[in-house]
């Protein structure tokens, strides 16, 4: 009883990379992937069961003569049960590699886009994320959303560290691997407040968070801060506007060499008038502001935090045509 259904694949891609000029921190190098996979999916009832597998032969070799080999595996588990028309759970487990890239392979040297003398490692090996998710969604109705939360249980995580160190003035980052274990709840909402005199109006809001520590108990870099959101959306005839804020939590749980970043609420706005399509196209005007209260807003994800932060207030009056 239920409908099967599945597929059966193979692929294979060479990827010849090369970087050009003074600026060039990766040699040039090729690496061949080939792979095979198998999905199945099964319905029955209100349930929907999905397994995968998926096996890889990765050989990546450098131009200076280095080489490294994986062959990543990874296989995954689904569940869903519409518990109503409007409603379902899902749970979700997986067990999957990853090969070390180029770039974190036979990295050596200034990498300027973010501020780095990057050193890679050839002796890397597979990654390995061992996870659970669960979640539950509503799909219909006024109110609609979803709530989720998942652990990811990594054996040799690989990331980009900073070794304390300086080259050339730039800080020394090196990729490395480590243990490390990642904890997490997502939450979005949507409420259809309904038609008034003014127009139609839509509620949402959202909330995250998420925590990572490697097994040693050191926090793993560049993780982002709690977030949580809400905005208000409208429209009537041709004309839609949005106003959302998000207020991020400062972020103290930095690594070894890692600077905190502020918290920051940020303040957008965005309204539009879609005009009558003629024969040169459907012509649409706006206006976007951006940051409106002129936070100090920095991402603390990024490498160049300190040195860029996002740019303060500002608006952008524009049009777009399509046809």
């Amino acid at each position: 009883r239920g409908d099967w259904r599945g597929v059966i694949g193979a692929q294979h891609s060479d990827r010849d990379f090369s970087a050009l000029g003074d600026e060039a921190f990766v040699p040039p190098s090729d690496t061949s992937l080939s792979g095979l996979f198998f999905l199945q999916e099964l319905q029955f009832d209100n349930w929907r069961l999905d397994g995968g597998l998926r096996i890889e032969d990765v050989d990546t070799r450098a131009a200076d003569g280095r080489s490294a080999g994986h062959q990543p595996f990874s296989v995954s588990v689904g569940a869903l049960w519409h518990f109503d028309e409007s409603s379902h759970i899902s749970l979700n487990l997986a067990s999957a590699e990853r090969a070390p890239g180029d770039q974190e392979l036979f990295s050596d040297g200034p990498h300027v886009a973010n501020q780095s003398f990057e050193i890679g490692d050839a002796t890397l090996g597979e990654e390995t994320s061992r996870s659970i998710e669960l979640s539950y969604r509503r799909h219909a109705g006024r109110l609609t959303g979803s709530v989720t939360i998942y652990q990811n249980d990594f054996d040799d995580y690989i990331f980009l560290g900073d070794t304390g160190l300086e080259e050339d003035g730039f800080p020394v980052r090196q990729w490395q691997q480590q243990d490390a274990d990642f904890t997490g709840a997502e939450i979005e909402l949507r409420y259809d407040i309904g038609d008034t005199a003014l127009g139609h109006w839509q509620w949402n809001a959202f909330a995250d968070v998420v925590r990572a520590d490697f097994d040693n108990g050191n926090n793993v870099p560049r993780i982002p801060p709690r977030r949580i959101g809400m905005g208000l959306e409208w429209d009537r005839g041709c004309w839609a506007g949005s106003v959302d804020w998000i207020h991020a939590s400062r972020q103290s749980r930095t690594a070894a060499f890692e600077s905190s970043t502020d918290g920051y609420d940020q303040l957008d706005l965005n309204l539009s008038c879609q005009l009558a399509e003629t024969n040169n196209g459907a012509w649409t005007v706006f206006l976007k502001g951006h940051n409106l209260l002129d936070e100090d807003i920095r991402n603390h994800t990024s490498f160049l935090k300190d040195q860029a932060p996002m740019i303060g207030r500002n608006f952008t009056v524009g049009a777009r045509v399509a046809w």
